[in-house]
C-alpha cells in the first residue's frame, strides 16, 4: 500500500511541475503606462507581460515612479544585456531586481561591457559620466575617448566626422588625439522648414565618407580631403530634408523627403527603392501608404497576418506587438500582440501606453 501512495505522490508533484513550467513565460513584453491625476500622466510604471505560446500568461509592475522623477516617452529606450531598460535621459531600470539603479543626469550616450555613458551638460555640470551595472560606481570620465569625439563616429571608432550648418558647409575630422582637421568646403543641402540646414554624412568604410555637394549631388569624401563624384540623382522635390543611412540589410539609402533610393558605391550608381513596405524586424512588414480605413496591412513572411491604423511596432522572434489608439483623439491606447505559435492576434489594454520599450527573454 506504501508504493502507490507514493508513486501517487510523485505523480502529483510531477503534474504540478510541468503545469508550472507551461504557465511560466518564455517571452516578455515591456510596456510604460501612464497613471493619470486629473487627466494628467503623473505616474509612469514599467510593466512586464509574459507571454508563452502566443498567449499572456502574466502581468508584473517593474517600477513605478513619478513623471517628473523618471520617464520613458520622451526619446529612445534601451534594452541592456537582456536586463536593463535604459532611457533618453540615462536612467537604469534593473528588470530583474524590479528596482531603479541609476537616476540619469545628462542623456544617454552608450553601454558597453559594464557602463552606461551619458553625456551631461547643466549649468553647474559638463562631460561625460559613467555608471557601473555591477558596482554601482558612478563617476566622471576623466578621458572620454571616443565617446567625446563629435559628429558621427567612425566604425573603427577612431574617429569622427561633423559638417557645419550653413556658411562654408565645412566637413570637419577628429580624432582621438585631440586634433580637429578640415577636410573640404562647400557642401551644402537645401533649407527647408525652421531647421538650419547640412549635408548627411555616412561612413562607408574607415576611410571614406558618403556626402552631397548639393541635394542629389552625391559624393565621396576621403581623409586627406579629396572629393571623388558619385552619383548625380534628379530629385522631383526641391524643398526636402536629405538623409543618408543603412537599412536593416546593411544597404546604403538616400533619403529626400518621399522619395527614396540605395546607394551602389562601388558601382557608382543608383536605383529606385521599394518603398510599399516598411521592414519592422524579426521577418515582420508594415504597409507604408494605405487609405483602407480597416488599416495597413502587416504581414510576416510575405503573408498578411492582419491590418491596423499604425506603424509603431516592436518585434523579437515570433512576436511583433503594436500599438493603437490616442490620448490626444480621446481614445484609450493599448497593444496588439500576434505571434507565430497561435497565429492570432491579442490585445493589452491598460488605458495609456506611453511607449512599447520591447522584448526580453
Amino acid at each position: 500500500m506504501v508504493r502507490p501512495i507514493l508513486i501517487f505522490l510523485v505523480l502529483s508533484v510531477l503534474t504540478i511541475t510541468v503545469s508550472a513550467q507551461e504557465r511560466r513565460p518564455e517571452i516578455a513584453l515591456l510596456l510604460a503606462e501612464c497613471e493619470t491625476v486629473k487627466g494628467a500622466c503623473e505616474f509612469q510604471h514599467l510593466v512586464r507581460y509574459g507571454f508563452r505560446n502566443g498567449e499572456q500568461v502574466s502581468r508584473e509592475v517593474i517600477f513605478s515612479g513619478r513623471t517628473t522623477h523618471v520617464r520613458y516617452d520622451l526619446g529612445q529606450n534601451h534594452i541592456y544585456q537582456n536586463r536593463y531598460v535604459i532611457t533618453n535621459w540615462g536612467d537604469v531600470v534593473d528588470v530583474v531586481n524590479r528596482k531603479l539603479v541609476h537616476e540619469g543626469d545628462g542623456e544617454y550616450v552608450a553601454a558597453e561591457n559594464d557602463r552606461v555613458i551619458e553625456r551631461v551638460h547643466t549649468n553647474a555640470t559638463r562631460g561625460f559620466f559613467f555608471f557601473e551595472l555591477k558596482s554601482g560606481r558612478y563617476s566622471r570620465l576623466i578621458h572620454p575617448g571616443k565617446w567625446g569625439l563629435p559628429g558621427l563616429l567612425s566604425p573603427d571608432q577612431t574617429k569622427s566626422v561633423s559638417a557645419d550648418r550653413q556658411g562654408s558647409g565645412s566637413i570637419w575630422l577628429y580624432t582621438l588625439n585631440g586634433r580637429k582637421k578640415l577636410l573640404a568646403s562647400g557642401f551644402t543641402a537645401n533649407p527647408y522648414g525652421c531647421d538650419r540646414p547640412k549635408p548627411p554624412l555616412l561612413w562607408v568604410d574607415n576611410d571614406r565618407v558618403l556626402t552631397q555637394r548639393s541635394d542629389g549631388n552625391l559624393v565621396i569624401l576621403g581623409m586627406r580631403g579629396e572629393v571623388a563624384p558619385l552619383v548625380t540623382i534628379a530629385l522631383a522635390n526641391s524643398a526636402s530634408v536629405a538623409e543618408l543611412y543603412r537599412n536593416d540589410d546593411s544597404k546604403i539609402v538616400y533619403q529626400y523627403g518621399d522619395e527614396t533610393y540605395y546607394i551602389d558605391v562601388a558601382n557608382k550608381r543608383y536605383s529606385g527603392f521599394d518603398y510599399d513596405w516598411i521592414n519592422l524586424g524579426s521577418e515582420f512588414q508594415v504597409e507604408t501608404k494605405n487609405d483602407d480605413p480597416s488599416g495597413r496591412v502587416i504581414r510576416f513572411r510575405g503573408q498578411e497576418i492582419g491590418r491596423w491604423q499604425t506603424s509603431y511596432a516592436r518585434t523579437t522572434t515570433d512576436y511583433i506587438a503594436l500599438k493603437y489608439g490616442s490620448v490626444a483623439m480621446r481614445e484609450r491606447e493599448g497593444v496588439r500582440v500576434w505571434s507565430t505559435s497561435n497565429k492570432s492576434w491579442s490585445n493589452i489594454d491598460p488605458g495609456w501606453v506611453t511607449q512599447i520599450i520591447g522584448w526580453i527573454k
